[in-house]
């Protein structure tokens, strides 16, 4: 089942003759997790601007939002080897977050949404592996954005400038317009000039190049211009832009005071504060929810700060925190100050977007020469123990005689419970980033061993828990007592120490033509620090020397080394039974860097990077670091018909085992093409189109020779190596390719009296394994969705068609989704009243045969091999399921005024598995919530 739900890139293709024929829809891509089939929609944008807002929303339908514990975006350029974090807003069952592309240089996006649940479990998008294959997008350079959406006719304002405030007889509209002569036909085209959406231009001063208008008596006050291409068959906008109007009554100096009036309220804050109240009931259970949400700002001058908090009846100290709160502080370009719940960066290697408990402080000195950072807080709160009482096991003789007594000490059901874990970091640059830069970070995450009372002997139940031996026998208690070590506790939280540091170094040369960037960390962790640093010790037979402990205790203040440490830098040598340490080393294996370099030509873009992660690379700041790793990837782009036709290929070459102790290395290549087409026409479409192939070798030959004859070698459970006549269980052989093709097209189209959002998407990923039989993956994924908008009515409606079919474990397991969403908004009482209906339908039907181990009808394991799971008859065993998803949401805001609103929102969910007649209860939730803005 691992891989039933594989897909990872959603892929759209437009056809016209579908266009005309659906009039709604809405962009709904379907992801399956496979524990709970909760099904995410999503619609990747079919490419993205640099420099402009990417808006990513995910709805999840049928998914219980008070079990949400935190939701964020895991994005990354360019397959870089880790991620940067983002918040995902959490909005009624939809996750919405927004991203600002601003690298100059990065030529892709990729992203994943993972969902944290209170229960730990985890729903992502997409399902199955996102941080191996995240939706991937390409980056195109921005247009002009007037001459893109309209006309393509530059321009230049002349008066007023755009957002000025001037006196009545200052005003004069005045626009110069640039165009090639003859781009436009002056015979079935003609310049329209409107000021307030009136019409104008037949008392402007007009040529064909040229517009001004000095207006009579115009009111006090806010107002826009707007200047319009009409032609035979469109009305399209050249460029607006607003401006105001004092009263005639103020003077230049009244008009002085009202600003620096202005200026003192805008220090007054501004924001949202937002009441909820909900009830839901879910898989049978009731549940109450109140919240208040306040997130305010404010400026003035070089000063800005803003606030947010949150309050839950959800808070609970069984879980990390439900209530949230925060503030920044911004003085000019030389400080930042964030503290309460915050999301600070450092590097890719150390921090990016983590969610810290605590302060970080950032000065920038110097015009930004000389730039430091400081970071100081907590991961993770406590959260205690809970165990249940220690159970006594008896095994007896026949004859009843007690022969042994065991002990289990267990956790209540959630019981587990987590350290506190302390997070200290530091970083110094120098350099204002534009030209060059270089930095210095380290970062140290240690968990705090007294915040947490484990139990480990029966001392430790005495005097933390000790009512957990009250019911026992005396006999049992007494045994306890002279053994100590009997209780058996698995599962017990172990304190970590882990700290990471290490430098970055960027330039730019030649105007930015050529760029380079590499950052170079180190790493060290110790699993269990809660028996504090290396010592002699019995159990391990080490004679340690006074200044080697000494030595050891000095540097316990960065990190705690004991036997725990993932890595221990320190050799041993044993002379006369005695162990003792021979040196210290430095071991490569927690080295990690990446260095890239950026060669920009024109319209051509040529990347190069290079990666080493060695296998203990750690940092618990951040988990999305790939290990284990190394290779180059190679990427060329080419920007075609004036930067609108965007050609990308590359390379990449990736092996595991960088360290040399693993038996086999796998090389991953992969090669990659995609075209994405950008117009500056709106109503021409976007498209994109990309093929992907990938190799995975091992290079280790398939080899079982103790199979019958007639067995197939490619269905062996274990693979042996036969070297100098002895035979040995070597690494299971390795020999796939992937094949992926995914396109995207989204067009918006005009077709009666509505406008139209529409994309088709289509996906193709065949993974065949050569060395086993049943690795083969085949999925596909189709796509349409529309979103209208009518112009003669106050309505948006939305519609989303989509299918997806999966074959796995060579066609043993298949896997089939449909599911459609109809929905819309309807806008009334002036737009005060907003309400919105959506309906969304899924079908999964799934057949799986379970692939057992055959032990071929011997006792010895070297002939095991795989085969799918029989009846008594010998038929194979073919589990189906078939299950119908259906939510209704419905909701309606009232805004009362420019400051009040009130929402109503119901949702009703059912799911039915259409073969079994045990099917789990309706879920809904209704919610009603009071926004007031200030």
């Amino acid at each position: 089942m691992a891989n039933l739900f594989g897909i990872q890139h959603r892929i759209h293709v437009l056809l016209p003759v579908l266009i005309l024929a659906v009039m709604m829809a809405e962009p709904t891509v379907a992801a399956i997790n496979k524990q709970d089939a909760i099904r995410v929609q999503h619609q990747s944008p079919t490419v993205i601007e640099r420099d402009q807002p990417v808006p990513l929303s995910f709805d999840i339908p049928a998914i219980d939002i008070n079990q949400v514990q935190d939701a964020s975006v895991f994005y990354r350029f360019d397959g870089d080897m880790a991620y940067s974090q983002l918040r995902a807003r959490m909005d009624q069952t939809t996750f919405r977050a927004e991203l600002n592309v601003q690298n100059s240089y990065a030529n892709s996006l990729e992203y994943y949404l993972q969902v944290e649940m209170n229960d730990g479990r985890r729903i992502t998008y997409p399902a199955q592996q996102p941080s191996s294959n995240p939706v991937r997008v390409d980056i195109v350079d921005p247009v002009n954005r007037t001459a893109r959406n309209q006309t393509g006719i530059d321009y230049t304002i002349l008066s007023p400038d755009p957002g000025s405030t001037l006196r009545a007889d200052d005003v004069l509209l005045a626009i110069t317009l640039f165009y090639e002569e003859g781009a436009i036909d002056t015979t079935t085209s003609s310049f329209r000039m409107l000021l307030d959406e009136q019409d104008i231009t037949e008392s402007a001063a007009t040529s064909d190049y040229f517009f001004s208008y000095s207006p009579e008596n115009i009111a006090p006050g806010p107002h826009k211009a707007h200047l319009q291409l009409v032609t035979s068959s469109d009305t399209a906008t050249v460029t607006e832009w607003e401006f105001s109007v004092l009263d005639p009554n103020q003077t230049y100096a009244t008009r002085e005071q009202a600003a620096r009036q202005d200026e003192v309220q805008s220090f007054v804050p501004e924001g949202e504060f937002e009441l909820t109240a909900q009830n839901q009931q879910v898989g049978g259970i009731d549940n109450d929810v109140l919240k208040g949400n306040l997130e305010m700002s404010g400026r003035k001058g070089d000063i800005r700060y803003s606030a947010h908090g949150l309050l839950t009846s959800q808070e609970s100290d069984r879980l990390q925190p439900q209530n949230r709160y925060g503030a920044e502080l911004y003085v000019g370009d030389w400080l930042e100050l964030q503290g309460g719940h915050i999301y600070p960066s450092m590097s890719r290697l150390t921090i990016s977007g983590r969610r810290v408990q605590g302060i970080n402080t950032e000065l920038h000195a110097f015009d930004g020469a000389v730039n430091a950072q400081f970071l100081y807080g907590k991961m993770n709160r406590k959260i205690t123990n809970l165990y249940n009482p220690v159970q006594p096991s008896v095994t007896r003789q026949s004859d009843g005689t007690p022969v042994d007594t065991t002990y289990a000490l267990g956790f209540q059901n959630g019981g587990r419970g987590t350290f506190k874990r302390n997070i200290t970091g530091g970083r110094l640059s120098v350099g204002r980033g534009r030209t060059f830069q270089w930095g210095l970070n380290i970062l140290q995450v240690r968990d705090d061993t007294t915040s947490l009372a484990t139990i480990r002997d029966f001392g430790d139940l005495m005097t933390h828990r000790p009512q957990l031996v009250q019911n026992l026998e005396l006999q049992f208690r007494n045994d306890l007592q002279a053994n100590p070590d009997l209780p058996s506790v698995s599962g017990n939280p172990q304190p970590k120490d882990n700290v990471v540091g290490g430098s970055d170094l960027m330039f730019n040369l030649f105007d930015n033509t050529l760029r380079f960037r590499s950052e170079t960390s180190v790493s060290l962790l110790n699993e269990d620090i809660s028996s504090g640093i290396l010592s002699n010790t019995e159990e391990f037979d080490i004679d340690l020397s006074e200044e080697t402990i000494n030595e050891l205790d000095r540097w316990s203040w960065l990190i705690i080394i004991n036997e725990n440490m993932n890595t221990l830098p320190l050799r041993f040598q044993v002379e006369n039974g005695a162990t003792t340490v021979e040196s210290a080393f430095f071991p490569t294996s927690i080295l990690a860097n990446e260095s890239q370099m950026n060669l920009n030509l024109g319209n051509n873009s040529f990347r190069a990077q290079y990666r080493w992660i060695g296998p203990n690379y750690v940092s618990l700041a951040n988990s999305t670091i790939r290990r284990d790793l190394a290779g180059i990837t190679l990427t060329d782009r080419f920007q075609l018909f004036q930067n609108r036709l965007y050609v990308t290929v590359g390379y990449e070459n990736l092996n595991d085992n960088v360290s040399g102790t693993k038996d086999a290395t796998t090389i991953t290549q992969t090669g990659r093409t995609n075209l994405s087409w950008f117009p500056i026409d709106q109503y021409l479409p976007r498209v994109s189109v990309g093929f992907r192939y990938r190799n995975r070798d091992n290079s280790v030959p398939l080899n079982n020779p103790f199979l019958d004859a007639g067995t197939p070698q490619d269905i062996a459970v274990r693979n042996f190596l036969i070297a100098q006549g002895d035979t040995s269980i070597t690494a299971n052989p390795r020999l796939s390719n992937t094949a992926q093709i995914t396109s995207s097209v989204s067009q918006q189209f005009n077709l009666f009296d509505m406008s139209h959002d529409a994309s088709l998407n289509f996906s193709y990923t065949d993974t065949k394994d050569d060395l086993f039989r049943y690795g083969d993956t085949r999925s596909s994924t189709f796509n349409f969705n529309i979103q209208s908008r009518f112009e003669t009515l106050p309505l948006n409606t939305k519609v989303g068609v989509n299918f997806n079919t999966t074959e796995t474990l060579g066609g043993l397991s298949d896997v089939d989704i449909f599911g459609f969403n109809i929905g819309g908004s309807l806008f009334l009482m002036d737009e005060k009243l907003n309400i919105d209906t959506n309906l969304a339908f899924t079908r999964n039907e799934i057949s799986s045969t379970t692939l057992a181990i055959s032990d071929n009808g011997t006792a010895d394991a070297r002939d095991d091999n795989y085969q799918p799971q029989t009846d008594g008859s010998g038929n194979p065993v073919t589990e189906r399921t078939k299950n119908h998803l259906v939510v209704i949401r419905t909701g309606a805001q009232y805004n009362l005024n420019a400051n009040h609103a009130f929402m109503l929102n119901f949702n009703y969910t059912n799911i039915a598995n259409q073969l079994s007649s045990i099917n789990p209860p309706n879920d809904h939730r209704l919610q009603a919530r009071y926004i007031f803005r200030f």
